[in-house]
């Protein structure tokens, strides 16, 4: 049988002309550095037959290139109208209302913002999906920075979003839509981000998440609560006991008239919060490093926890008053008698400790919520507590506490006392009140410094807290029931 003689083409290498030549084929000399002509339009990067998909890559290419070589021109936003009263009453109705995921965010039309390029769909919904995230980072991560900032780590918005997220992060920054704290490397590692004032004035405006961001999300959270629940039996307890919490009807007119004068982004969070548990959007973690759980419960907010319900029952909270400054106590002194050892008593005993230190600072007047902060971001957890207005009223009258939070904090570990004071909290709670409830058939859920059970379980609870809080410390704390009607 003849075979047909094969002409080399042009592009061969030499080892290929040989086996030509070999074979019977026949041609002109090869160059060693003549180079290979590119492939046909249609073969491009492509597997045979995929003429159709052909195209479609050469399009987003192009697009891609046009992109990359046109300019992005980024405008500041203005300043929106304010007291968006008929559009603030709709985004909380369109939140009660929606089912699934809902996707919270702001009413700015990207687009006459972003000029010189037209953003794709996927763009768009990625600015949308970023500053949802800014929101609901603020809403349950326990890592919340000052004011309003909350961690968004670049790595979770890959994960939601993918690349178009980073660039969405970008432009709102250049937007003036995101503020970043820059602590860490500026615009980028940072501790957190929020929305701006300014991009706040614009409104919200609420839609069904998209399905794929959905499962992305979904997927990352899953993850986390599979963690916790594997972590021990306390906390698949504390996950099965979440999981039949619901919530009065009564608590939607609540949230959906805010009081007057209350800050937008947290009324936002409010309804967004009673939001997730209608909808059984479960948040569920547990801190490594504290033994702490987090949870919807955990997370809500206080004034509204009378709307909760355990199994279907009305519930009520007990609590550690003055919590973690008694566990200090305890920790500073031991079983020491002295004089300075009965006055911290005696405050924490009282319930008096924070308006006693704010009030050796000339800070009495203080409401008793911002007199805790500013003992918290003062004194036992800030970083430099030397500088805060509180201390010398600390060191004059508590010197060995004093000496103690010096010691606690020496050596750059300024997150050591506040670590210290939370795994306590945590062992005595969770690992020791926790299962003594459990194994006389009582659901309560976590509160960190206390429980929210049924308020037929409540005096039993708050003899149990009382207990396990003096077995550790030596010390008999005052324990507070709080039973709120839901109407």
């Amino acid at each position: 049988m003849s075979t047909q003689a094969k002409a080399p083409l042009p592009w061969m290498t030499t080892a290929q002309v040989e086996y030509l030549d070999e074979a019977g084929g026949a041609g002109p000399a090869v160059s060693l550095n003549q180079e290979c002509p590119p492939a046909s339009p249609i073969r491009q990067g492509l597997m045979p037959g995929r003429d159709k998909a052909s195209e479609k890559t050469k399009r987003i290419q192009d697009r891609l290139r046009h992109r990359q070589e046109g300019e992005c021109v980024i405008k500041r936003l203005p300043r929106g109208k304010t007291g968006r009263t008929d559009g603030w009453l709709a985004v909380g109705r369109g939140l009660s209302r929606m089912k699934g995921q809902p996707l919270v965010t702001l009413n700015i039309p990207w687009q006459d913002y972003i000029t010189g390029i037209a953003l794709t769909p996927i763009e768009l919904w990625a600015m949308d999906v970023v500053v949802y995230l800014v929101i609901y980072s603020r809403l349950y991560n326990r890592r919340k920075g000052g004011r309003g900032f909350a961690p968004v780590a670049y790595a979770y918005i890959r994960l939601v979003v993918g690349e178009p997220g980073m660039r969405a992060l970008d432009w709102l920054k250049r937007m003036g839509v995101v503020k970043c704290d820059e602590l860490f490397v500026k615009g980028s590692k940072a501790y957190g981000f929020k929305l701006t004032p300014t991009a706040i004035t614009w409104g919200y405006r609420v839609t069904p998440m998209p399905a794929t961001v959905a499962a992305r999300f979904n997927k990352h959270w899953a993850k986390r609560r599979r963690e916790a629940v594997q972590a021990g039996s306390l906390y698949a307890h504390q996950w099965q006991t979440l999981r039949s919490v619901t919530l009065d009807p009564a608590i939607w007119p609540a949230v959906l008239n805010p009081p007057k004068g209350m800050n937008r982004v947290k009324a936002v969070h409010r309804i967004l919060a009673a939001c997730h548990i209608q909808n059984r959007n479960w948040y569920f973690s547990d801190d490594k490093r504290t033994g702490r759980c987090f949870t919807n419960a955990s997370n809500f907010p206080s004034d509204l926890r009378r709307f909760l319900r355990i199994g279907g029952q009305a519930t009520g909270e007990c609590d550690i008053a003055n919590s973690q400054p008694t566990l200090l106590v305890s920790l500073v002194y031991g079983k020491d008698e002295s004089a300075e050892r009965t006055l911290a008593l005696n405050l924490v005993q009282a319930g008096k400790f924070y308006s006693t230190v704010c009030g050796w600072a000339g800070l009495g007047d203080l409401a008793p919520a911002k007199q805790k902060v500013r003992v918290f971001a003062g004194v036992l957890f800030a970083e430099d507590h030397s500088s805060s207005k509180l201390w010398p009223g600390v060191v004059a009258h508590l010197p060995k506490m004093a000496d103690y939070i010096n010691r606690a904090k020496s050596g750059g570990q300024k997150a050591a006392l506040a670590l210290r004071l939370q795994t306590l909290e945590a062992d005595i709670m969770l690992k020791r009140a926790f299962p003594r409830l459990k194994g006389i058939g009582i659901s309560a859920l976590s509160l960190h410094d206390g429980c929210l059970v049924a308020v037929e379980h409540l005096q039993c609870v708050e003899a149990v807290v009382c207990e396990e809080v003096e077995a550790v410390t030596g010390i008999k704390p005052l324990v507070r029931i709080k039973i709120a009607s839901a109407s």
